[in-house]
């Protein structure tokens, strides 16, 4: 390769030049060795929202949810009822004391606002992980099922303009996934060291 030593001794633009002028020469000499393309396509959103798995996530994360919102909308009750009862003893505590009240009022307020951004947080990060390994499981049988027919390359559907209706696997993606993955870990959310927010015995079976 006596033009590639001589590209290695020049300097600056000309040596690059040279470089860039053979790359087109070596790509075709390293493609001639890579097979033809073989394509299938999979929807990808198809196969985590029907899957069974995909369903009991969505179930999971609607009931945590469901539970903790009707936690803190018992304890919202409870802090308006608070508020109307200090409002009637204003007239009849003193100055000092009816502030001591409002104070302690005021920080179960403020503790209420961040239990429940903090329990919507936790739900949020349980569901984030649920669908990680729902991922992981949808990647490892779209690959096997690639490797048995004999594809690739693999793209998403919702990319593709035009294709032969037999490239679409998306069915038998779903059917291995059913079969392979019926359901993944969704962990219990918990609210820092507080006790994990309660689901139905339902939920707590998937």
């Amino acid at each position: 390769m006596v033009w590639a030593k001589r590209a290695l001794r020049l300097g600056g633009a000309v040596g690059a030049a040279l470089l860039w002028l053979s790359a087109p020469l070596l790509a075709q000499s390293a493609s001639s060795t890579l097979p033809g393309p073989s394509m299938m396509v999979v929807d990808s959103q198809a196969a985590m929202q029907q899957s069974k798995a995909g369903q009991g996530v969505r179930a999971l994360h609607d009931r945590y949810r469901q539970s903790f919102q009707d936690e803190l909308e018992a304890n919202r009750k409870g802090l308006a009822d608070t508020e109307a009862e200090l409002m009637k003893q204003k007239p009849v505590l003193s100055q000092d004391a009816w502030q001591r009240k409002a104070r302690e009022f005021d920080k179960r307020v403020v503790d209420f606002n961040q239990r429940y951004q903090k329990a919507n947080l936790s739900v949020e990060k349980s569901y984030r992980s649920a669908m990680a390994d729902l991922s992981r499981a949808f990647a490892q049988v779209t690959a096997e099922i690639a490797g048995e027919v004999g594809a690739n390359v693999v793209l998403p559907i919702q990319q593709v303009i035009l294709h032969d209706p037999r490239m679409d696997m998306t069915k038998s993606v779903i059917e291995r996934l059913d079969e392979r993955f019926p359901s993944v870990p969704f962990p219990p959310p918990e609210i820092e060291k507080d006790t994990p927010i309660p689901a139905d015995d339902k939920a707590g079976k998937n």
